[in-house]
């Protein structure tokens, strides 16, 4: 894959060269990553952050995933994901995660942009979805200005820190993709 980008957001391949440099960021934003995100106990030191990278990108060898670093202004601030890749559905979900310093600027809506354009242009897919806890209206507000369509919300679909979670559906269709 090569980087995309788009004004002041590039979105580039995820690198081990990185590994310290992403689980600095994990780290200083732990608490308010922690609110919506449950992997987080398991990052603990660099070297989770290395096993993280090590099966992303085996997971992106076998067309299951395709992951980049967020870089805004050339300074690494999150990652962006297509993740549960289909080849025989062409649907993908997204994820992704943003320094909390770089709220508010727009960089995750661009960044995602540039992930569905890729996700339809290059990878073929013709479904394209977020799933966001109804407790993080922020990541709804990115699908919602990117065009998706709510589909409705998945009761208790999810579990994060022994509670369950309802969590948005939506999605984006090609016939509907219009950047």
């Amino acid at each position: 894959m090569e980087s995309l980008h788009n004004n002041d957001i590039e979105l580039k391949n995820l690198e081990m060269k990185n590994a310290s440099e992403i689980f600095r960021l994990t780290d200083k934003n732990r608490a308010y990553l922690k609110k919506t995100l449950p992997w987080l106990d398991g990052t603990t030191k660099v070297e989770d952050t290395e096993k993280f990278i090590t099966d992303s990108l085996q997971k992106q060898s076998e067309g299951k995933q395709a992951i980049f670093e967020i870089w805004y202004q050339n300074v690494l601030v999150g990652l962006v994901d297509f993740h549960e890749i289909s080849e025989s559905r062409k649907s993908a979900l997204i994820g992704y995660w943003l320094d909390e310093e770089y709220q508010g600027k727009g960089v995750m809506t661009e960044a995602t942009k540039l992930l569905v354009k890729y996700g339809f242009d290059t990878l073929g897919l013709n479904r394209i979805e977020i799933n966001c806890s109804t407790e993080n209206p922020k990541s709804g507000v990115v699908a919602k200005r990117l065009g998706f369509t709510k589909e409705g919300v998945s009761r208790q679909a999810a579990l994060l820190y022994g509670k369950f979670e309802d969590l948005e559906v939506w999605s984006l269709l090609r016939s509907e993709f219009t950047y």
